[in-house]
């Protein structure tokens, strides 16, 4: 995500907010995030050559028809979390993905 090498880059913060503890809040985080992130877009940028031939600025492009996402089907793979409970020892009793109350 870098604009201009060792000067500017894009930063991204994610923030969560948790509204209700049904099941587990760090599945659901996981999910959130990796669904954000998959919908991000950032815009386009032009790099501008000042007077020693460097890199030095860039201009932000204001339409989004130019920008492009953030992850495309070849970026690697985001890591995601996913609970799994097993309520016995038997093989014969399935695996449970979301073990609340409900």
């Amino acid at each position: 995500m870098t604009i201009i090498p060792d000067k500017y880059n894009w930063s991204l913060a994610v923030d969560l907010i948790i509204l209700q503890m049904n099941g587990n809040p760090l599945d659901a985080c996981s999910w959130a995030v990796y669904t954000a992130l998959h919908g991000t877009r950032l815009p386009s940028t032009q790099i501008f050559k000042g007077e020693s031939g460097q890199y030095e600025d860039f201009e932000i492009s204001s339409d989004m028809i130019d920008s492009s996402p953030l992850f495309t089907p070849s970026s690697p793979s985001l890591p995601i979390t996913l609970t799994i409970s097993k309520i016995a020892q038997s093989d014969e009793y399935p695996l449970l993905l979301d073990v609340s109350v409900e």
